[in-house]
């Protein structure tokens, strides 16, 4: 009887879903705080969640980031790097700021502007917004507007990149830039032709199934698997491009 309730407890979906989302925060934390200096890199766990790189890596994998001398990357790698950049006219001056390589305040002839995030405001295609600070305070300015703040007159140009880490191979290595693609993309996207050594993470060190993986076996090690299979997973399906 007692072994019973157990099982019927299991079954319940939403006990699995929150079972398993459990099983992969304390994995994804316990990685972090183990290796992330130790592999030399602040993004030392990554996860995929496009269909880009199929059919090597999956939605839903998981990858272990190996921080990189720039002079160790190589053509093939799987690259992992940030692109969030953004050019702003502040009193008509236009000045180039980005989120990563934790860069400094860019000084401006009317005070300090940085970038924190870009964002696409529709959920999809390029970044029209950025989410900045000025002088200290927090603002979100899209595109092609301007706004008066603090006195300035500020103007987003244009806003590149996405707002999580890319996840793509390298396909060609210069002197002081990389190029990327992803495996599953047709071409390059804009922000692939001219990777700098600032915006990398690091290289993939190994993968970690996506979490429907890691389900299975520790259902199975626990033996709560009985004789169904579980499909609790939402990832999308991924398919080769032609």
């Amino acid at each position: 009887m007692k072994m019973e309730k157990i099982e019927a407890f299991f079954d319940n979906r939403a006990v699995e879903e929150l079972y398993f989302i459990v099983i992969s925060l304390v994995l994804a934390f316990g990685i972090l705080q183990t290796t992330g200096a130790v592999l030399n890199t602040d993004k030392p766990v990554v996860s995929v969640v496009s269909c880009s790189m199929y059919p090597q890596l999956h939605v839903g994998d998981i990858l272990v980031v190996q921080g990189q001398n720039f002079e160790d990357i190589e053509e093939g790698d799987v690259l992992v790097y940030s692109t969030k950049q953004a050019e702003i006219s502040v009193n008509g001056q236009s000045y180039r700021v980005t989120n990563y390589g934790q860069p400094e305040p860019v000084e401006t002839s009317a005070g300090e502007l940085s970038l924190l995030n870009v964002e696409n405001t529709d959920g999809g295609g390029s970044p029209e917004t950025a989410i900045i600070r000025f002088n200290g305070d927090k603002y979100r300015i899209e595109q092609d507007r301007t706004y008066q703040i603090d006195g300035a007159s500020l103007t987003v140009e244009s806003v590149d990149g996405v707002s999580i880490p890319i996840v793509h191979r390298v396909i060609e290595k210069n002197q002081d830039y990389l190029e990327t693609k992803g495996d599953n993309n047709n071409q390059q996207l804009s922000f692939e032709t001219n990777v700098t050594p600032e915006q990398v993470h690091g290289t993939s060190l190994f993968v970690i199934p996506r979490i429907g993986g890691l389900k299975l076996l520790v259902m199975d090690l626990v033996g709560f698997n009985g004789d169904r299979p579980f499909v609790v997973d939402s990832y999308p399906s991924c398919t080769e491009r032609a």
